[in-house]
């Protein structure tokens, strides 16, 4: 499980890229793109903190960031 979660973090890592390079770009800025960014940035702490758990730290306090 470890494995996957660092995986998808690194790919959602490149979308947030993707994302920060148009909206920074002035050839490409594209403001659309701001909300869906957020929620890759969201899913990458995600994939982070289950990473964090299924490396063996049960703590109470990763759980409920997960679940948030």
């Amino acid at each position: 499980m470890m494995r996957s979660s660092i995986i998808f973090a690194g790919l959602y890592l490149l979308l947030a890229l993707f994302a920060a390079w148009r909206v920074l770009a002035p050839a490409s800025r594209c403001w659309t793109l701001v909300r869906p960014a957020i929620f890759v940035i969201v899913r990458i702490v995600t994939f982070g903190v289950r990473a964090i758990q299924a490396n063996g730290n049960e703590n109470k306090n990763y759980f409920i960031t997960e679940q948030v």
